[in-house]
């Protein structure tokens, strides 16, 4: 009992246990392990790999439909994980087209990224015409 007594009074000396617990002074750093906890959206946005606006509007409208409730978010989840072992290096085609493939066996319509201007300003969409 002493022991626990002398052990207590030591650690209060050095501030490392307050009377009230904690430590007002204390500044909350990084986590012990360097972990960092990061959003669905985040992880959306840097697994996909995503780089025009098009894009990063797209995985916010697909969050969306997820936090509204349309889209299970297991099932976005698993897209995005299957969409990475197909390619690492551009997984966001593998995931719009295995999202939709999904989506639509439940019944539901998701978009698709849409197209927009390219480096010049114009539509990335091809200019050849098909009528003679």
């Amino acid at each position: 009992m002493v022991r626990l007594a002398k052990i207590c009074l030591l650690l209060g000396s050095l501030g490392l246990v307050g009377a009230t617990g904690s430590n007002p002074q204390s500044v909350e750093g990084p986590p012990p392990n360097g972990v960092r906890k990061i959003t669905f959206k985040q992880m959306l946005k840097t697994g996909l790999k995503c780089r025009r606006p098009e894009e990063f509007d797209y995985v916010d409208e697909i969050v969306t439909m997820v936090d509204v409730g349309y889209l299970d978010k297991h099932m976005v989840l698993g897209t995005f994980f299957y969409a990475r072992q197909q390619s690492g290096h551009i997984p966001l085609p593998y995931f719009q087209q295995a999202l939709q493939d999904r989506a639509r066996k439940d019944g539901k319509v998701v978009p698709g990224v849409q197209p927009g201007p390219g480096a010049n300003g114009r539509q990335t969409r091809p200019s050849r015409r098909l009528d003679p």
